[in-house]
């Protein structure tokens, strides 16, 4: 009996690509909870961590800023040192922000304060300019043992 390479390549192309897609499906059914999660989902998520405290301040050190967690688009988390966390809800909507989740500003006198400007990033270059808002203390709520 012959062996015909052809037609056993032609086979063997076939299973790669059909265990190719399968995989490609499997992955993206166990990752689409996660990378689809709404702005409003990862506001709500985030926020649930927090109790609002309703004081209010117009400024936080720049030196003092660890993280920023951008939530959608009128709010972004400021992590400070000291475990001290700040909701800044800026002053309107700020298109893409809760998308692209990334933002640049220029920082003057050390502080980030309401009524500055952030600078989306979008692709490619800056995008849309808006005003951050004040900074409303947050309190961690403590964790369930």
């Amino acid at each position: 009996m012959l062996f015909d390479c052809r037609y056993f390549n032609r086979k063997v192309l076939i299973v790669k690509k059909i265990v190719l897609v399968t995989l490609w499906i499997f992955a993206l059914g166990n990752t689409s909870s996660v990378a689809f999660e709404t702005q409003a989902e990862r506001l709500a998520k985030e926020l649930a961590k927090f109790d609002r405290t309703g004081e209010v301040q117009n400024c936080v050190s720049q030196s003092q800023i660890k993280n920023t967690i951008v939530l959608d688009d009128m709010h972004i988390i400021y992590e400070l040192s000291g475990n001290n966390y700040f909701l800044n809800t800026l002053d309107r909507k700020c298109p893409q922000l809760g998308f692209n989740r990334a933002y640049s500003m220029n920082i003057r006198g050390g502080q980030v304060c309401n009524n500055d400007i952030i600078q989306v990033f979008e692709n490619p270059g800056i995008g849309v300019s808006c005003g951050l808002g004040k900074f409303e203390k947050l309190n961690v709520k403590p964790k369930d043992s």
